[in-house]
């Protein structure tokens, strides 16, 4: 319609003031998406909001996006492993990515998205249940900015923390979150210690097989937060 023409045809500023309205107002779907989302937009914050496969693809077009979140939370995401590794395929400035919840995120998602942004510093994994310690190889591989890592409720284990804070990530890495990893033990917190000399916030809650034998080689105030099975 004429009148769905002139809604697209407005201002990118214009546009960026839709995108926060109705992202707070939790209204952001598949059939909106195009109007408040534009190739200049460098903030795509979805987490509430009710969008699937329909707006994954019109994100390929978001090619400034620096800051990502489709964290599920209690929403069925609707979207594939194909559709996140096409979209991961597209964008190259991401800088801070959330993807909580997503059972879609799979080690070849993880690799599509860091070969693709060179630039990550911010990385939310919480509860995506495919991930593993394949992930943890590979951002130790190649990812020498990460400053926040929550890897929360998957699959890691003490190889994969070992793989993580011995590679390129360790020197930099300020927050890692572990909680509800059950097969993490002392040896991975061990380590955390050993190669992290810039970490500030550590974080592992529902862990049983760490006990508080780890806790006391800590030798720098730092924020640690964790729960004693």
């Amino acid at each position: 319609s004429g009148y769905q023409l002139n809604i697209e045809s407005l201002p990118r500023s214009v546009m960026d003031k839709f995108y926060v309205t109705l992202r707070y107002s939790r209204l952001i779907n598949d059939s909106n998406i195009h109007l408040v989302l534009h190739p200049g937009s460098t903030e795509a914050n979805l987490a509430s909001s009710n969008v699937g496969k329909g707006g994954i693809v019109h994100l390929q077009r978001c090619k400034a996006l620096r800051r990502l979140n489709l964290s599920a939370n209690l929403r069925d995401r609707n979207v594939s492993e194909q559709c996140l590794v096409d979209l991961m395929s597209h964008l190259h400035s991401l800088e801070e990515v959330r993807l909580q919840g997503l059972a879609e995120v799979t080690s070849a998602v993880v690799h599509c998205l860091i070969q693709n942004n060179p630039h990550l510093t911010v990385l939310d994994f919480r509860g995506c249940s495919a991930v593993d310690d394949t992930t943890l190889v590979m951002l130790g591989s190649c990812c020498k900015h990460i400053k926040a890592l929550n890897m929360s409720y998957t699959n890691i284990t003490d190889a994969g923390i070992l793989a993580l804070v011995s590679g390129a990530c360790g020197p930099v890495l300020e927050e890692l979150l572990i909680n509800g990893c059950r097969s993490l033990t002392n040896y991975a917190i061990e380590k955390v210690v050993d190669y992290c000399a810039n970490l500030r916030i550590l974080s592992f809650h529902k862990c049983p097989l760490i006990t508080d034998i780890s806790i006391g080689r800590m030798e720098q105030p730092k924020q640690i937060s964790w729960s004693i099975f």
